[in-house]
């Protein structure tokens, strides 16, 4: 079959030949015209159908692969436990350390203590960006063990304001008074300031909610950071239960979550 300018150039031939009429010329080139556009326009329509439909697969593929990723479950590990049966963090000297990456920065955490700590989440804190300090902990827990994991729904009312501070009252005077003060109350709780030793560990950790029970293990670290600019910073774990005030909170580098179930 003649393509459009072929079939024009032999009606062309034919008029000038004398063999077609004039009126036959143009009628026949109108007609191939006409085809010609009428093919153009079906093009376009299924170019832009083939366009359409690449589109909605990317999308559909996009879409999938967003769901799998998703759909990716963290571990949440769970143990069955008796109330009574939370003590005390255990706390073992250690030495070494690591290296973190925040935003390029190079971030000296140093071990002081391996750390393991069971009790009831009785205050949350989140934080977020613009500070060295809050995007390696982007989470503060108030732990309680002992016989204030019992009672601190009770007697306590827990604050916190947003500045990695955690104070406790208690209108109980015979309660506070029984159980020796706020220095012996005090050494049943713990703020803990939680670094995440990676990406999983993160998610886990901003999985964590008040009145939870929970075992979180890792170490208690001194944080130091040195920049080429003479900017520096440091944070230090406190490594004993029964201090108060500032310098008082633990600063963990999280390695693992598992919440506790009653049994």
């Amino acid at each position: 079959m003649f393509d459009y300018e072929e079939e024009k150039n032999r009606w062309k031939e034919l008029f000038e030949k004398g063999q077609i009429d004039e009126a036959t010329y143009k009628n026949e080139i109108e007609k191939i015209n006409r085809r010609n556009l009428l093919k153009k326009t079906s093009n376009y329509g299924n170019r832009t159908k083939t366009s359409f439909e690449c589109l909605i697969i990317l999308f559909a593929i996009t879409l999938v692969i967003f769901i799998l990723n998703s759909s990716k479950k963290i571990e949440i590990k769970e143990e069955k436990f008796s109330i009574e049966d939370i003590s005390e963090p255990i706390q073992i000297s250690i030495d070494g350390g690591i290296k973190k990456d925040i935003n390029g920065k190079q971030v000296n955490i140093n071990y002081i203590a391996s750390y393991v700590l069971c009790g009831k989440v009785v205050d949350i804190q989140k934080y977020y960006g613009d500070s060295l300090e809050n995007e390696l902990s982007p989470l503060d827990v108030g732990i309680a063990w002992g016989f204030l994991a019992e009672d601190s729904d009770e007697k306590v009312t827990w604050t916190s304001n947003g500045t990695r501070y955690l104070r406790w009252r208690t209108k109980d005077m015979d309660w506070y008074n029984k159980h020796g003060g706020e220095k012996g109350i005090s050494k049943y709780w713990s703020n803990n300031h939680l670094i995440p030793s990676d990406d999983n560990v993160e998610k886990l950790v901003k999985k964590i909610r008040k009145d939870d029970y929970v075992k979180i293990e890792g170490y208690l670290v001194k944080v130091s950071y040195d920049g080429p600019g003479g900017e520096w910073y440091r944070w230090n774990s406190s490594t004993t239960r029964d201090d108060i005030g500032n310098g008082a909170c633990e600063v963990i580098y999280v390695t693992d979550v598992t919440w506790l179930k009653v049994d």
